[in-house]
């Protein structure tokens, strides 16, 4: 591998979300639907045993969420 392909590892970024979601326990994660983001999401939902909505841009007050699609 070449020195630029640890720019573009998202693992890194999954454990330290990992780590600080079970250290307070968040109601939700937000990402951005980037394709790192997308990637990241993906991976963090199956360590925390977690579901996932992609394409949300709307959260209302009550939690429910709107998706661009």
């Amino acid at each position: 591998e070449s020195a630029e392909a640890a720019e573009y590892l998202v693992t890194p970024q999954v454990d330290v979300l990992e780590k600080l979601a079970g250290s307070v326990s968040p109601a939700a994660v937000l990402v951005p639907a980037s394709t790192d983001g997308t990637e990241i999401a993906g991976r963090l939902a199956i360590r925390l045993d977690s579901g996932l909505l992609s394409e949300v841009v709307d959260i209302d007050g009550e939690g429910v969420a709107s998706h661009s699609l």
